[in-house]
């Protein structure tokens, strides 16, 4: 699953060795130099996953990072640093090590994604994000991997309206066929959901672009 990191360290050098490995096994990367202006890239743009540097200059409120992801959106944050420095309060889902190897950095945001996937029941909804599973009334809604990663994109923003360019950007789409990909998971998405009785799950808001209708918790008048 292609997954959207945000990298937030002040040297240049490694922000982009970082956003090489982490592209090289398919994720979508955010890199920014400094604790301010990753607030502001949250605030738009929710990661998965949060690198953060614990030597940046503003990093005294590192702790802010996961305080706002754990009362927003839950991102999974893994501090870096140079050598131990105790954990902020509160602490970090992780702490690495600099230098650590490309493989081990990829393995502790394996096992982070597990550790914050946690099933949702929503009404007559239940989404298991370990599973990659969707079931409405218990009836399971077979989706392919890029119609659940769309999902999951909305789910990250419950309600709100994402345009199609955030959507596509954070689903790794290719610059050709985006668009093409994007309005034909969408269609599919739609057509399975009302083959199963379900409501319409996704909400067009016609000159920004797509959201999560906030009625899909409402459960099928046929159970």
């Amino acid at each position: 699953m292609t997954y959207r990191i945000l990298v937030i360290d002040d040297d240049a050098q490694l922000r982009c060795q970082l956003d090489a490995t982490l592209k090289n096994a398919g994720h979508v990367t955010v890199l920014t130099g400094s604790f301010t202006d990753a607030l502001r890239v949250i605030q738009r743009h929710p990661p998965h996953v949060i690198l953060l540097d614990l030597t940046l200059p503003d990093a005294r409120a590192a702790h802010w990072v996961a305080e706002l992801n754990r009362a927003h959106r839950p991102a999974r944050v893994i501090t870096m640093a140079p050598a131990y420095i105790p954990p902020p309060t509160p602490p970090a889902d992780d702490h690495l090590i600099k230098a650590f190897s490309a493989d081990e950095l990829l393995a502790r945001i394996s096992v982070q994604v597990r550790r914050g996937a946690q099933p949702v029941d929503v009404g007559a909804l239940h989404v298991d994000p370990s599973l990659r599973e969707i079931c409405w009334n218990a009836r399971r809604i077979t989706l392919s991997a890029r119609e659940y990663d769309l999902l999951s994109v909305l789910f990250r923003q419950p309600g709100r309206a994402m345009t199609r360019e955030d959507i596509e950007q954070a689903l790794g789409l290719r610059e050709s066929t985006r668009h093409v990909t994007l309005n034909q998971a969408i269609a599919n998405i739609r057509r399975k959901f009302q083959d199963a009785g379900a409501p319409d799950l996704i909400r067009t808001i016609r000159g920004v672009g797509y959201a999560v209708c906030m009625d899909y918790a409402r459960p099928s008048s046929s159970a």
